[in-house]
């Protein structure tokens, strides 16, 4: 899961701060499918700016 969220990262610059990443896999136990869900309503409708570090 912090590799999925790492290489959004890399292809977009916005960073997935640690205790983001530790509080989602709490919340997804690393379903595959929530991760990714979690993951695009993150970055497209709670933190769409890219400048903006992702957090908890």
């Amino acid at each position: 899961m912090r590799e999925l969220y790492a290489q959004h990262t890399t292809e977009t610059g916005q960073v997935f701060l640690p205790d983001a990443a530790e509080r989602a896999f709490s919340l997804t136990q690393g379903q595959p499918w929530l991760v990714n869900a979690l993951g695009r309503q993150i970055t497209e409708v709670l933190a769409p700016d890219r400048a903006q570090p992702i957090t908890a």
